[in-house]
């Protein structure tokens, strides 16, 4: 429930109980804005408190107390690695060499970039070619 629905409930619930509708500027309003929005704060961090209630939707520092209650613990986080195939649609004619260091990702806000390890040779006349690579952190 968004904050907008919570004030609207309590206005609507006002001018049924005192005839009259809270004008946006008069103290009845303020307070009822004010109220609403501290349920709205409660109402969240409910929601919060049912996410992390269970392992299978907890997240962060609760889903490290839930993994504690079983006598686990979080691995520390490692970049990953692995063989990237740089291809094109046609062959060239000449050999392509793509240097260690070489920067990729896939489009998108929350990309992950990964870099060439090792330098690699697209041969000439092939349309593929692999490199190491390893996850950049930015």
């Amino acid at each position: 429930m968004k904050f907008e629905e919570i004030y609207a409930h309590m206005a609507a619930e006002y001018k049924t109980l005192a005839g009259v509708e809270p004008e946006d500027a008069a103290d009845v309003s303020i307070r009822l804005k004010v109220l609403a929005g501290e349920l709205y704060t409660v109402l969240c961090a409910a929601e919060s408190l049912k996410l992390n209630c269970f392992p299978q939707t907890a997240a962060g520092e609760a889903l490290d107390l839930h993994a504690e209650e079983r006598g686990l613990v979080r691995k520390d986080a490692v970049k990953s690695v692995g063989t990237l195939t740089f291809s094109r649609r046609t062959a060239l004619s000449y050999a392509a060499e793509i240097p260690a260091g070489t920067v990729c990702a896939a489009s998108g806000e929350n990309a992950v970039e990964y870099e060439t390890t090792e330098a690699a040779v697209l041969p000439r006349r092939f349309w593929a070619a692999g490199a190491a690579t390893r996850q950049r952190v930015r």
